[in-house]
């Protein structure tokens, strides 16, 4: 929790290394923050007020995004941070019509767009959503599926999943506005024939690993924000996630679960289990930039476990 005390009001002209201000990192999430430094504003007189209102105009250094489009692409809104500049508009004496005049008014970023071109705008059209288990039975690898799950985790009845689903292939136009729009998306089918298909199944990858060892968290990185974190061989783990999956309930607590990109590092043979670059991904370009893997995360985890819901930085 954070109060006007923790803030001065030259923050807002500090820039970070992508030229992102204050109001760049907290449009996705922070919204205390911006209602705090427009409450510092107000009680600062009409020069901080000014420059609070230039802050929330600026276009970062990477893709020119402003505060507002970094909003709208999380949200498909920039509510919190509209109501901030119509206040400060107001108490600083410069005019303001509609919030879409204000918007419509913003810089454009890199690729000629508005915060509202990225309200989730996809002309590719998804089909309906089948079944999560439809792929499952020829293609489970010897890995177990869940006694429970069916139920649980289905998303088959309308309005238990909105995200989009498509069928593979998917076209590169297709995915690039899924991207720059920053919309989910799952693509069904798309990974039969990849390479960790036949090289992670189940048998193999025991024969292969089962001495290695895994760090388990019910977090991803549990031991960075103190919590319990315990080592154990992949043998062992595979056997644990074989008792959870054969229950016919979830247990009560998060189950422990292996991920982050330090453990295809610890084991540099898993390297060899996958393609470097997703079929998906090659020779993909998005906004005149190449799209290239800077890290292999790999996840092994029984049936609920996962991250939680959480705002993520750049990645």
């Amino acid at each position: 929790l954070m109060s006007t005390s923790d803030f001065s009001i030259g923050d807002v002209n500090v820039l970070g290394p992508s030229g992102k201000n204050v109001f760049h990192l907290a449009a996705c999430g922070s919204h205390d923050v911006i209602t705090a430094f427009s409450q510092l504003a107000l009680g600062s007189g009409k020069a901080a007020v000014l420059d609070v209102l230039s802050a929330l105009r600026v276009g970062d250094s990477v893709m020119e995004f402003t505060p507002f489009h970094i909003a709208h692409a999380c949200y498909g809104t920039s509510s919190t941070l509209l109501q901030v500049a119509q206040n400060l508009s107001i108490a600083g004496g410069t005019s303001w019509e509609t919030t879409e005049s204000y918007l419509a008014g913003l810089k454009t970023d890199k690729l000629g767009r508005t915060p509202t071109d990225y309200i989730r705008k996809v002309t590719s059209k998804p089909r309906t959503y089948a079944g999560h288990r439809e792929y499952a039975a020829n293609v489970s690898g010897g890995w177990w599926l869940s006694n429970y799950g069916n139920t649980l985790l289905a998303a088959d009845s309308p309005g238990k999943c909105d995200i989009a689903v498509f069928d593979a292939p998917v076209s590169k136009k297709t995915l690039v506005e899924l991207m720059m729009s920053m919309t989910p998306a799952l693509f069904r089918g798309e990974a039969l024939a990849y390479k960790l298909r036949k090289q992670l199944k189940r048998k193999r990858f025991i024969a292969r690993h089962g001495q290695k060892q895994l760090k388990l968290g019910s977090i991803p990185y549990a031991k960075l924000f103190g919590m319990d974190e315990r080592s154990v061989t992949v043998e062992k783990y595979v056997a644990e996630i074989r008792r959870i999956s054969n229950s016919s309930a979830p247990s009560e607590d998060a189950p422990l679960y292996a991920f982050g990109s330090d453990i295809v590092q610890q084991i540099p043979e898993l390297q060899h289990d996958f393609d470097a670059t997703p079929k998906l991904l090659e020779d993909l370009v998005v906004g005149g930039e190449r799209v290239d893997v800077l890290a292999q995360q790999f996840y092994l985890g029984p049936p609920n476990s996962g991250a939680p819901m959480h705002f993520h930085k750049e990645a």
